[in-house]
């Protein structure tokens, strides 16, 4: 649970200072660029992590 509130407040910390800075981008294109570029690499490290995390759950729970 504490790495759930940890995760949401950082994710939350990083949402506050992009969008503080929406005015400093001329091209708002890079703005986008960066969200995108920042949910690719998340999301690589979500799936990176798959086959510990089914592990942990079989051995927590005992199903598949």
């Amino acid at each position: 649970m504490g790495g759930w509130f940890l995760t949401m407040s950082l994710g939350s910390k990083v949402a506050g200072l992009m969008t503080s800075s929406w005015d400093k981008f001329p091209d708002k294109r890079v703005y986008f660029i960066i969200w995108f570029v920042a949910a690719v690499i998340g999301s690589a490290l979500i799936f990176s992590r798959i086959r510990s995390l089914n592990n942990i759950l079989r051995a927590k729970t005992g199903e598949a």
